[in-house]
């Protein structure tokens, strides 16, 4: 059952640390003559990938989730839950709203929420 699975408090902080480290990182890597391209787009997601496994392994899981599987997927839906409900208005409604909804579709936005979910489970996995 999801309910009991983690604590949705710390995972919802952590969410949301992990999208604000991630804004800052995806962010500062504008400024990259790669910015625009097809190998930013592989680079956002590799970001995407080891900054999540960080905050979910060293923010969250301090210690060895006695479900790892379980945990991990229940904490990952949260951290792309968070993220996909903050970039609503920073994306959708901000930065990329020439694109507005239709944002939320591209092939690489939907591999990084998938992405993100792969992250903490690893990091849940892992964790010794």
């Amino acid at each position: 059952m999801m309910g009991m699975c983690i604590n949705y408090k710390q995972a919802i902080l952590a969410g949301v640390i992990n999208y604000a480290v991630l804004f800052l990182a995806i962010s500062a890597m504008m400024f990259t003559p790669l910015w625009g391209t097809p190998a930013q787009t592989y680079l956002n997601m590799v970001v995407g990938l080891v900054v999540t496994y960080f905050v979910a392994s060293y923010l969250y899981f301090k210690k060895k989730p006695k479900e790892p599987l379980k945990e991990g997927i229940c904490l990952g839906i949260v951290f792309a839950v968070i993220s996909f409900l903050i970039e609503i208005p920073v994306m959708a409604y901000g930065f990329a709203a020439a694109q507005g909804w239709a944002w939320f579709t591209q092939w690489n936005m939907i591999v990084s929420y998938v992405l993100c979910v792969v992250a903490v489970v690893a990091a849940a996995m892992m964790k010794k």
